[in-house]
């Protein structure tokens, strides 16, 4: 059996040897060159993700699983939010997609507010703006904050405001029914300054709401502020249990002083229980995506290469263990120079989603962590199911 991947142009296919070991990923395809965070759509036939636009700044597309019909959904919209828009995701109907978005009140005579908030001071960043823009991408999301719209990207609705000192949103999800919505949202600087490895990220919670749509307008209601376990610097939403009764999220390692350390947790709504399902002071594991059938988690982790202070500098792979965390195997071979599957000077697997068949992920591989430069692949998944 041989696997392949493609590392340079779209389509591109290079044969690597199979692992023994099961699951597997028998075929990686590069869908383009320029992406970012992704979700498919509940039907199959559509991607969405995010990229840079030519003006530095990030903007919702959609695709076609070939990598086809690639279109920018936010570009240019009347009542669209003009700069950083980021991490959608489609409602089960799949006529909605929520995303995170910078707040647009911040120009250069900003109020100070931003720097009380965490922003470094002095150099290219001294004025709010340019700070805001630096640490409100989507994969910061400061000064985001709760964006819907339809799925042709034609109306807008803020649902969620952040304070504008030191709020944010990270990786917003609807449940599989539907019917709720779980975002992580900054609500306090800490001791903080914006960025790894100076104090942290600040103080965020995990939220959930009820999601309805109320004459042709969709709204939340009941909204509910959670901090499993202690109260941890940072909280990262990446959806729900199948049957909507657990919240998957990534957070601060409960151990270890590595700021980067994250873990992998899943959440009780009901009994409050919280698991930790990957307990690793030293490795950075983040991106937890359930299966549709949830039994399986994919994940990215670190696990097996050097972890820095600095994010930008980590290398790390794709990985998939069971639902209650066991089983952990390796999925993908990025950064092992040994492997054909190896892309020249490493790559960070970022986010992911599950194609509604699960037989198929789609993937975000950053390239340059700083200058936001990344590929989406399409990865064939056997996930250890005859």
């Amino acid at each position: 059996m041989l696997r392949t991947i493609r590392t340079a142009l779209c389509g591109t296919v290079l044969a690597i040897a199979a692992h023994s070991a099961q699951p597997a990923i028998s075929k990686v395809t590069v869908l383009t060159n320029t992406g970012g965070r992704v979700d498919w759509s509940p039907k199959g036939d559509v991607i969405a993700y995010d990229r840079v636009s030519e003006n530095g700044y990030f903007e919702i597309w959609s695709m076609r699983p070939d990598g086809s019909g690639q279109q920018c959904l936010t570009c240019g919209k009347p009542g669209a939010p003009k700069r950083h828009k980021g991490n959608p995701a489609y409602h089960s109907s799949g006529q909605w997609i929520v995303f995170q978005a910078e707040r647009d009140d911040f120009g250069d005579s900003g109020q100070g507010g931003t720097a009380r908030g965490g922003f470094r001071r002095g150099g290219m960043m001294s004025s709010p703006s340019a700070r805001a823009d630096f640490f409100g991408t989507p994969g910061r999301g400061f000064v985001n904050d709760l964006w819907i719209m339809d799925a042709r990207g034609d109306r807008y609705w803020k649902v969620a405001t952040t304070d504008r000192r030191v709020g944010g949103i990270l990786h917003p999800h609807f449940s599989p029914r539907g019917d709720k919505l779980t975002w992580a949202q900054r609500i306090g600087a800490g001791d903080a300054v914006m960025g790894v490895g100076r104090g942290g990220f600040g103080q965020w919670d995990v939220r959930v709401a009820d999601f309805s749509v109320v004459n042709g307008e969709p709204k939340l209601s009941n909204t509910h502020s959670y901090q499993p376990g202690r109260k941890k610097q940072l909280f990262e939403t990446h959806g729900f249990s199948s049957d909507g009764s657990k919240v998957i999220f990534c957070a601060t390692s409960e151990r270890g002083s590595n700021k980067i350390a994250f873990d992998v947790y899943l959440f009780d709504l009901q009994s409050k229980e919280l698991t930790n399902l990957t307990d690793s002071p030293d490795e950075w594991d983040e991106h937890g995506q359930i299966s549709p059938d949830g039994t399986k988690i994919l994940w990215m982790s670190s696990k097996g290469m050097p972890l820095t202070a600095r994010a930008a500098e980590v290398k790390t792979d794709f990985w998939i263990m069971n639902i209650d965390g066991s089983n952990k195997q390796r999925l993908t071979w990025f950064n092992d120079s040994k492997n054909a599957e190896y892309i020249k000077g490493g790559v960070t697997a970022g986010d992911s989603s599950w194609s509604p068949d699960g037989k198929h992920v789609v993937g975000y591989l950053i390239e340059d962590a700083t200058k936001n430069l990344g590929k989406i692949v399409m990865m064939d998944v056997n996930a250890g199911r005859p």
